[in-house]
């Protein structure tokens, strides 16, 4: 998978990362395609970084490397300026520019990032887990597609029979080649298929794969077709190869394809894609080497027999063809999550959709629990249970933000599922009265993060007063702000007063605090 900016500004920064993680949020960040998406992502990275703005252009006033800027209308990595040449990393490639060119399309503007000893991904020790469990698993599927394959060459002697080894050989081939081919059909990009296709000077496979004639009828793609072809003929040479004849007798109907695929690249298309030359060169290695070994033979031809290789092989196409399709699917939702998160932290959309959410009056007078920047104008109030498991995983949340942003408030509303647990919400209370904020925030973070303690457990740690005038004082602001307002469910968000809507979650709010509300 080729490294999106984000993923590769991190390895040029040795900041440890994970390309899942990092390339999954690149691509769902509503900002993504600007400095401003870059610098906020980095931010989440706790890596320092500011945007500067050159005005004199020199090379002289180029900032110290590594930086990011843009090319004309590409985002590039400068990785170092020496020799004459500015050597950058443009969509995961190394390009060298010479000082006037790339003072000519530069637009002056820079992103500086300066990570430190904190700078990390977050949840990167959970990241990791993943991502090497990840790589085992396809390291594991493929040595049990080895052990598969010779297992069944030993067991069936089928290395004693060069004919059908070569067979084999060129069905393997065939499988790599048309695998690369659907890859980058699908994707667009393939590194291995890139570097193969870039080999002829008047190759496009990318023309090739997306032309009109580029499907069957329309329905099902020629490298779907093939890579199923492939995959066919090697499971029925190891599963039984007293059917290979039937193979070799059904790659006559492939050759008119052959030559069909030829004369449409030359006189059609007028350019070569090497990958599908590739592919025909084997179904015609295919032919020769049954045509000389025997196997192509009509001699004691069962119908029987070779309709059940053919409903076989169309069976093959139609998984194919549905896994593919799954895959693609898969693809198109994460496409149009950007654009629902691009259009979700368009401010005038967001002012809009909570306008038409419930009002609810909400102030210091109904709870003095505030985090935050208690003069920002953006507002969040939090009506929570301190027992309540959702309510756990939003203080996570919650304090991702606040740590994100300096300029939002956070109001904590507490309630509970009934009266015995009202010494709960005391607590909290009290910690907020008579601690520190700083030290109020590392006990409310203790409190809804660990799941195993008991209540009694923590009361006994902090022995704090739950019965004094002032706490009680402060307990009845939220009870009295839950009878008047009539909300139950918890957690209920409300930015300034206003239920956030259903399709919003709190972490959007990361790039809405400017909204004018």
């Amino acid at each position: 998978m080729e490294n999106n900016l984000l993923t590769a500004f991190l390895k040029v920064l040795k900041v440890k990362h994970t390309n899942v993680y990092s390339q999954k949020y690149f691509e769902e960040h509503p900002y993504n395609n600007s400095l401003y998406g870059l610098s906020t992502m980095l931010t989440h990275y706790r890596i320092e970084n500011r945007g500067v703005r050159v005005k004199d252009i020199s090379i002289d006033n180029l900032p110290q490397t590594p930086f990011v800027t843009s090319i004309g209308k590409s985002f590039v990595i400068v990785l170092e300026i020496a020799n004459a040449e500015v050597k950058c990393l443009w969509n995961d490639k190394k390009i060298n520019f010479t000082i006037d060119s790339f003072l000519k399309e530069w637009n002056g503007i820079v992103l500086i990032a300066q990570p430190d000893d904190l700078s990390i991904e977050p949840n990167y020790s959970k990241n990791r887990r993943n991502e090497i469990f990840k790589r085992l698993s396809k390291s594991l599927l493929f040595l049990s597609a080895m052990s598969f394959l010779l297992f069944f060459y030993i067991d069936y002697s089928i290395y004693l029979n060069i004919k059908t080894s070569i067979l084999l050989i060129l069905s393997l081939i065939g499988v790599y080649i048309s695998f690369l081919l659907l890859s980058k059909e699908i994707n667009g990009y393939n590194r291995s298929a890139d570097y193969i296709c870039s080999m002829l000077k008047q190759g496009d496979c990318n023309n090739i794969l997306t032309s009109e004639y580029s499907q069957l009828l329309g329905i099902i793609s020629w490298a779907e077709i093939g890579f199923s072809y492939f995959v066919f003929n090697l499971l029925v040479i190891l599963l039984n190869p007293s059917w290979v004849r039937y193979l070799c007798i059904m790659n006559l109907f492939t050759l008119p394809y052959t030559f069909w695929s030829i004369w449409y690249q030359k006189y059609k298309m007028k350019t070569w894609c090497i990958l599908c030359l590739s592919v025909q060169c084997i179904l015609g290695s295919y032919f020769i080497t049954g045509l000389f070994s025997g196997y192509l033979t009509f001699v004691n031809f069962n119908f029987i027999g070779f309709g059940i290789v053919g409903c076989l092989f169309i069976f093959c196409i139609i998984i194919i063809n549905l896994l593919s399709t799954l895959y693609q699917q898969a693809k198109q939702k994460r496409i149009l999550t950007y654009k629902i998160n691009a259009l979700k932290i368009n401010e005038g959309v967001f002012v809009t959709l909570l306008k038409q959410q419930p009002y609810y009056s909400v102030s210091a007078d109904d709870s003095n629990i505030l985090f935050g920047n208690p003069d920002a104008k953006f507002k969040i109030t939090i009506f929570s249970n301190p027992h309540c498991s959702p309510c756990r995983k939003m203080h996570t949340r919650v304090k991702v933000l606040l740590e994100a942003r300096n300029d939002i408030s956070v109001q904590y509303i507490f309630s509970s599922f009934n009266e015995s647990l009202d010494i709960s919400n005391k607590f909290l209370c009290s910690v907020y009265i008579n601690k520190p904020i700083e030290v109020a925030s590392l006990i409310y973070d203790e409190w809804f993060s660990n799941v195993s303690h008991t209540s009694q457990e923590i009361f006994d740690k902090y022995k704090l007063d739950l019965e004094s005038v002032v706490v009680q004082e402060e307990f009845d602001r939220h009870i009295k702000w839950k009878k008047v307002t009539g909300i139950s469910a918890t957690p209920t968000i409300l930015v300034n007063g206003y239920q956030l809507p259903t399709h919003y979650a709190i972490e959007d709010l990361l790039y809405l605090t400017k909204a004018n509300i």
